[in-house]
C-alpha cells in the first residue's frame, strides 16, 4: 500500500512537470489545422514553376493566415515555441501526415513504399542509420545536427552509401534554405565527401559510390550533418529533414572492411559527437554559391590529420 501511494504520487509530480503550451501560443490544434493547410499553399506555389513561385507561395501563406485569423508574428513566436517543444511538435506532424495519406487514399493514390524501412543492420543492403523528424532553426543555437556512425564486422570493402531524407521549410520569406553532408572517413585520413544544397520540399540523396579509395581502404566512420546557415536580423525559417536513412550496399563479399575482433556489437554504434563534425573559420569561409559549385560530383580527398570541411557560416551545436 505504501509503495502504491508512492508511485501515485510520482505519477502526479511527473504530469504537474509536464509543459504546457501557453495561452499566447497557437493551440496545437489549431497549429496542426493551420500548418496543414500552410503546406499545402506552398505545394501549389510549387507547382507554378520558377518565374511565380515566390510572390505565389506569399500571396497564398497570407490567405492562410487570414482563414485562422493570425498574425506572421502570431505563428511565428509559436513555432518559436513548438521548436523549443519538440513533444508536440512531433504529435502535430504525425497528424498532418496522416491526414496526407487519407486525402491520397480517398484520391485512389496507393502511397509510395518506403523500400528501405524493413531492412535490418545486416545483409547485403542494410538500414544502418534513421531517425524520426529533425528539426532545425536559423537560430545560433539550433543550426547544426551532427551524427556519428562507427563501422563494424558487417561493412566491407568496396560498399556504398545512401543518405536519402524529405524535407519541409517552415518560413514567410524565402529562405528555405539547408545543406546536407554524408562524409567516409577510411584509413590514412582518406575523406569521400558530398555536400548538397537543399532548397525546397523534395526527396534529397547523397551517394558515396565505390571507387579505387573505398575499394582498397579500411572505414574509420561515416559522419552524417545537416546545417542551417544563420544571420543575425533574419526571419523565421525552420527546416524538417523527415525520417533520414542511411544505406549501405555491399559491393563485394569477399573481404571485411573492419577486423571483427575491434568491435563487439554486432550493430553499428551510433553517437553525438563531443564535437563538431564541421568546423568553420570565419578566415575561411565558402560563400554559398562556392559550396553550390563544390558539390559537382563526388571528390576523392587525401587530407592531414584533423583537417575539417568547411561550411559557409558559423553553427553552434545544438545541446541535449
Amino acid at each position: 500500500m505504501k509503495n502504491l501511494v508512492t508511485f501515485s504520487l510520482l505519477g502526479l509530480l511527473m504530469a504537474g512537470c509536464e509543459v504546457r503550451i501557453p495561452s499566447d501560443v497557437i493551440s496545437q490544434r489549431k497549429m496542426t489545422d493551420l500548418l496543414f493547410d500552410y503546406h499545402q499553399a506552398q505545394q501549389a506555389a510549387d507547382a507554378l514553376g520558377e518565374g511565380r513561385v515566390e510572390e505565389e507561395r506569399y500571396v497564398l501563406i497570407q490567405k492562410v493566415f487570414q482563414k485562422y485569423g493570425v498574425t506572421e508574428a502570431e505563428f511565428d513566436s509559436s513555432m518559436v515555441w513548438y521548436a523549443g517543444n519538440s513533444k508536440y511538435l512531433t504529435e502535430i506532424y504525425n497528424e498532418i501526415d496522416d491526414r496526407l495519406k487519407r486525402e491520397m487514399k480517398a484520391l485512389g493514390l496507393d502511397e509510395v513504399a518506403d523500400e528501405y524501412a524493413n531492412l535490418s543492420a545486416t545483409g547485403d543492403t542494410a538500414l544502418i542509420w534513421s531517425r524520426a523528424n529533425l528539426w532545425l532553426r536559423n537560430d545560433v543555437r539550433d543550426n547544426l545536427l551532427s551524427f556519428t556512425i562507427i563501422p563494424d564486422s558487417t561493412f566491407a570493402l568496396g560498399d556504398t552509401y545512401l543518405l536519402k531524407f524529405d524535407n519541409r521549410f517552415v518560413t514567410n520569406e524565402n529562405l528555405r534554405e539547408g545543406y546536407a553532408m554524408l562524409v567516409a572517413r577510411y584509413e590514412n585520413d582518406s575523406v569521400v565527401a558530398q555536400v548538397t544544397r537543399v532548397a525546397g520540399g523534395f526527396e534529397t540523396f547523397l551517394r558515396i559510390n565505390s571507387s579505387h579509395l573505398t575499394d582498397n581502404n579500411l572505414l574509420r566512420r561515416l559522419e552524417v550533418s545537416f546545417y542551417q546557415d544563420y544571420e543575425p536580423h533574419q526571419g523565421l525559417s525552420m527546416w524538417m529533414v523527415a525520417k533520414p536513412q542511411l544505406i549501405r550496399f555491399h559491393q563485394r563479399k569477399d573481404t571485411v572492411a573492419v577486423d571483427s575482433t575491434a568491435v563487439e556489437s554486432p550493430q553499428p554504434v551510433l553517437k553525438r559527437d563531443s564535437t563538431p563534425a564541421i568546423r568553420l573559420d570565419s578566415s575561411e569561409r565558402l560563400t554559398p554559391a562556392e559550396l553550390r559549385q563544390s558539390q559537382k560530383g563526388e571528390r576523392s580527398i587525401k587530407v592531414v590529420k584533423q583537417r575539417q570541411v568547411i561550411l559557409p557560416a558559423q553553427p553552434v551545436r545544438r545541446q541535449r
